[in-house]
């Protein structure tokens, strides 16, 4: 087998995880051999996480033209973070039937055994009275639900919920 060829079963091993084709191609190139950038970018040591309580800056502005947006960057944003979130319809006013119960925040957020509810909104929005229903009587059965404004209203959120 060529090196060429031996390289690139490992390149590929180590992309899917494999430490032992890690430690193979450091050992290679510590005999020497060009391995190549790919390979040499597989074998770099990994940049430390971030912590998973750091908080986000607050923006000075809402950046965001849709909630639905706004949402997305907060699902990715805590799922990257370790978080399980599950999203309620987006946009769901007017088109149709939607099977959620009325009122249903946008995020039910899990982490550690904690759940916590959020609700996404734009910086001028407000609650309907669908949703002020839905979060009192969440809250009369010792859940928490929150509203957010923006990404560091989310982490107030999960601060307040223990969740961080």
């Amino acid at each position: 087998m060529s090196n060429d060829h031996l390289i690139r079963q490992l390149e590929e091993n180590a992309r899917d995880g494999s430490g032992f084709a890690v430690i193979q191609l450091r050992k290679l190139e510590e005999q020497g051999v060009d391995i190549g950038e790919r390979a040499r970018r597989l074998i770099a040591p990994k940049k430390p996480q971030q912590e998973v309580a750091e908080k986000p800056k607050r923006p000075t502005a809402h950046e965001f033209k849709k909630e639905s947006e706004f949402q997305s960057v907060v699902v990715t944003t805590l799922r990257t973070r370790g978080y399980m979130v599950t999203e309620g319809p987006k946009g769901s006013a007017g088109n149709g039937a939607v099977y959620y119960t009325a009122g249903t925040p946008d995020l039910t957020i899990l982490k550690d055994g904690r759940v916590c509810w959020i609700e996404l909104k734009q910086p001028t929005g407000r609650l309907s009275p669908e949703q002020q229903q839905w979060h009192e009587d969440c809250r009369t059965h010792g859940g928490l639900v929150f509203v957010a404004h923006d990404l560091y209203e989310v982490w107030d959120a999960l601060e307040k919920a223990g969740m961080l």
